[in-house]
């Protein structure tokens, strides 16, 4: 063999022997990089789920969880971690990598996503929420909350609980699809429940927002009739609960201010009222302890004077019949209408009429005509009518003659329509000296102790507080008949002396039952 040739051998020989350290070099490599990226690194930290102030009293609080490097899965030697921005990924032995599937690596189960990494944090899988630690560990049976201050109850599987939830302790939830506990009120299957602020069913009786509402011992609103232990109550269809003086389909019943239905006597507003063995409230006559009783269409309990069956009949001030009392032996007033008649006069009369009452219309004769039918209406269900002038001019400053026209113009015209004349007189604004007197065509002059200001005021409440202050037997009460609001006193007036026991008289029958001759040209304002 030359020199040459040996040298190119040597030449060969030493360039592979180089390329084998190389090799060696690499894989030693190799191994010790694998062997520092073989899993996830121990942060040494300890990560706690600990439950909020929203968590239901007497939960327990969640378990501290070390993240303890030896229970990261070690790889076999063709399995291994990576880590990058997104997260862990994990290699098999085959070289694959796990994606959206739940995975056990070492005997620890993952769940790895889309993109390969495991899950950490809040996931919803399967529409399923789960919590996992920052090892991508399952957390399970326990009370936890999220970040936005959601309350969880996780599973012994890791699931958060949908549904209904009961703890071991007898408590009951509700949580939401995302596994959420609910509050306040929700409709679940076609039924009401409340939730309180602990997320716990409510059941029995509670107060929200100022309403009083009964839950069934499964958590239901309850609506409609319902027999508790403290009696029977009514719940209407919002789920409140009826106090008071309640209507019901056609039937009405009273209830105390805990909701339990009442029986027998009952008083509301100062108004008595009579409720039967079934609660509904009775109208007509009723024999209690104290007597006999009667309630009219609205269920109000009669008291004072009463007309019916073509009498009058008297109940005490706590509506007991006394059939010992008379009519024509109780206090009696006399109501006066001036400046009529005018577009209300029938209305006072129908209300009249309504009572059985009478009463006393002192007409200008200037409007007798406009309403002729009412003039003659009255007179015709013996009303009594009074002259108040034809134009309403002061007399006083009138002369004889003049005065006298003013009178007897005005009895000419109500004549014409009633075929009688008028049998009192009542000088406008009650100006009266002697020469009026004599000039009253034969009639009393009628002046009045009660002055409602009716015609000033214009407030029905006013003139209705001013006659049942001041009123007392024997008076002749000043109103007129042309202002709405001096019939809506009326109506309230006439009913409310009846129920004081006056009667209502005119004022000539007022005069005779207390013994007074009137005499022409005499003035009188009360009895």
């Amino acid at each position: 063999m030359n020199e040459k040739r040996r040298f190119s051998i040597l030449k060969e020989r030493r360039r592979e022997a180089l390329l084998l350290i190389g090799f060696a070099a690499a894989a030693v490599l190799l191994v010790y990089l694998a062997g520092n990226r073989s899993k996830p690194p121990d942060t040494g930290q300890t990560v706690t789920e600990s439950r909020t102030d929203s968590a239901p009293p007497g939960t327990p609080k969640n378990k501290d969880i070390k993240l303890d490097p030896t229970a990261i899965p070690k790889r076999p030697d063709l399995s291994f971690w990576q880590v990058d921005s997104e997260g862990w990924l994990y290699t098999n032995t085959d070289g694959k990598t796990y994606s959206s599937t739940w995975e056990t690596v070492d005997g620890q189960l993952y769940y790895f996503k889309e993109n390969g990494r495991f899950a950490t944090g809040w996931n919803v899988i399967d529409g399923a929420t789960y919590l996992f630690d920052p090892a991508g560990r399952m957390f399970r049976d326990m009370w936890t909350s999220s970040p936005d201050g959601k309350l969880y109850r996780l599973s012994a599987d890791g699931a958060a609980v949908t549904g209904w939830y009961t703890e071991s302790d007898g408590r009951v939830f509700h949580m939401a699809s995302d596994g959420s506990v609910q509050y306040g009120w929700q409709e679940i299957d076609g039924s009401r429940y409340y939730l309180g602020g602990d997320g716990v069913l409510v059941t029995g009786y509670r107060e929200i927002d100022g309403n009083h509402y009964y839950f069934t011992e499964s958590g239901k609103m309850h609506t409609g009739w319902i027999d508790l232990a403290d009696g029977t109550h009514y719940f209407y269809d919002d789920g409140t609960m009826a106090v008071g003086l309640v209507t019901l389909g056609e039937a009405m019943y009273a209830f105390t201010a805990d909701g339990a239905m009442l029986h027998g006597m009952q008083t509301f507003d100062g108004a008595h009222y009579y409720f039967g063995d079934d609660g509904a409230l009775v109208t007509g006559w009723v024999t209690a302890e104290d007597g006999q009783h009667y309630f009219d269409a609205p269920g109000s309990e009669y008291i004072g004077w009463h007309y019916y069956n073509d009498g009058w009949h008297y109940f005490s001030p706590s509506g007991v019949l006394d059939e010992s009392k008379r009519y024509s032996d109780a206090p009696a007033v006399a109501l006066t209408f001036d400046d009529g008649p005018g577009e209300y006069t029938h209305a006072i009369l129908d209300l009249l009429e309504r009572y059985h009452v009478k009463a006393t219309f002192f007409m200008i004769g200037t409007e007798v005509e406009k309403y002729a039918d009412a003039v003659k209406r009255e007179h015709d269900i013996g009303m009594e009518q009074g002259n108040h002038t034809w134009d309403h001019k002061t007399l006083t400053h009138l002369t004889p003659p003049d005065i006298a026209k003013e009178i007897t113009s005005t009895n000419d015209v109500i004549r014409s329509i009633t075929g009688q004349n008028p049998t009192v007189f009542r000088p406008p604004g009650g100006g009266t000296n002697a020469t009026v007197q004599a000039t009253s065509q034969g009639m009393p002059l009628i002046l009045w102790n009660i002055d409602t200001v009716d015609w000033e005021t214009r407030d029905a409440q006013n003139t209705y507080n001013i006659v049942m202050n001041e009123v007392g037997d024997g008076d002749i009460i000043l109103m007129h008949e042309i202002y709405d609001s001096s019939y809506d006193a009326a109506c309230m007036i006439i009913p409310d002396l009846l129920r004081r026991g006056y009667q209502l008289v005119t004022v000539s029958e007022l005069a005779k039952l207390k013994g007074v001759d009137l005499k022409a040209g005499g003035v009188y304002s009360y009895f």
